[in-house]
């Protein structure tokens, strides 16, 4: 659990990026809602999940397989909508392959304005291309 707590503590020096992810709530069209997480909490479950099941993921995807490079995407996948705000996966099944690049063209922007915006490397990985690993779905730790 160290390695978790240690990734939050370098992301607390991102500036502004707490705060705007803690501003940010998920399902927000969704009434009634109960329980909306913001992004802020739902990267850092996400992280603990992968934190979980690291050792299975070893295990199934090989040794090579990075459980601190995947806690690290996890934490940062969502990043972008901090500029784009949440399209949630619902909305985004019905929309159309041109709304849906639409969308991906702005991810790819807001991922741009926050590699300038942000530290150059997060956890010993390049930030803009943990976030195009994202993007991408390029390596087993994005996915």
């Amino acid at each position: 659990m160290d390695t978790l707590s240690e990734l939050l503590a370098e992301l607390s020096n991102f500036e502004g990026r707490d705060n705007g992810l803690r501003a940010i709530y998920r399902w927000r069209t969704w009434k009634p809602m109960f329980y909306r997480a913001n992004l802020y909490s739902h990267g850092k479950k996400i992280a603990l999940m992968v934190y979980a099941v690291g050792p299975i993921l070893k295990e199934v995807l090989g040794e090579e397989f990075d459980v601190t490079k995947a806690m690290a995407t996890a934490l940062v996948h969502d990043d972008p909508e901090m500029i784009t705000g949440d399209y949630m996966s619902g909305d985004k099944a019905k929309m159309t392959k041109d709304e849906l690049d639409a969308i991906d063209a702005e991810e790819r922007q807001a991922i741009k304005k926050l590699s300038e915006r942000f530290p150059l490397t997060f956890s010993g990985f390049n930030y803009e291309e943990l976030q195009l690993d994202v993007q991408d779905l390029r390596t087993p730790e994005a996915r």
